[in-house]
């Protein structure tokens, strides 16, 4: 055989390899995005089995819980977030008081206003709710979002960390105070709710302590 047809001939196997890898490259993404695709379903179906027990147990919570989740979408994307991280936004706002359904009855029946100590209890339980979450892989992201919306922008004052600043996930930085304005707006034991321009107020007033600037800026723009 000759040197030139030993080149063609090395020259069709090289292609014939590429080919094939192609082939087999191509059959793992359609693998990978069936799993993938099965993951979000099976992802789906466990939040909605948890929204079902929220509105078995407590529905206002559960309305509760959607509003603050439309609120804190529309910030998100108003924030130019992308649509995985406002995905994941949204999950957590969705779940971000799940855990204060196994908070004792004394607490969740209350007819007034919670005391300092029965508002930490509760904060406790919606922290161990999300760290149960937690164990769930496909929750890993909205859990940090979870357990961090209780957290000061100053620092001070905040639950569990103690985090501040942009330690702060920014999700949990949106769902914070998209969770304070429906609280402000909406008729709840012991407290009467107040106008959405009252609201707004106050949230602003607490910029820089409790709350990221940037993010009340651009929740005041989309509510």
């Amino acid at each position: 055989m000759s040197i030139i047809e030993t080149n063609v001939n090395q020259d069709v196997s090289v292609e014939g390899n590429q080919a094939q890898l192609l082939v087999e490259i191509e059959a793992f993404n359609q693998n990978i995005d069936s799993l993938l695709q099965q993951l979000e379903h099976c992802r789906n179906t466990f939040t909605q089995s948890l929204l079902n027990r929220m509105e078995r147990v407590d529905p206002g919570r559960a309305a509760h819980c959607r509003r603050v989740r439309r609120y804190a979408v529309i910030t998100a994307h108003e924030l130019g977030l992308d649509e995985t991280q406002q995905q994941t936004i949204e999950l957590a706002s969705l779940l971000h008081d799940f855990g204060a359904l196994d908070a004792p009855s004394s607490i969740l029946q209350r007819q007034d206003a919670l005391t300092a100590e029965e508002r930490q209890v509760l904060r406790s339980y919606v922290y161990e709710g999300a760290k149960t979450l937690g164990k769930v892989h496909a929750f890993d992201q909205v859990v940090a979002l979870i357990c961090s919306h209780y957290e000061w922008f100053s620092g001070e004052g905040g639950f569990p960390g103690h985090l501040h600043g942009n330690n702060i996930p920014l999700g949990a930085r949106i769902i914070a105070i998209a969770n304070a304005y429906d609280a402000l707006i909406t008729r709840r034991p012991g407290y009467k709710p107040i106008s959405s321009q009252d609201a707004l107020m106050e949230i602003s007033a607490r910029t820089g302590t409790q709350y990221d600037p940037d993010v009340v800026e651009a929740f005041v723009r989309v509510v």
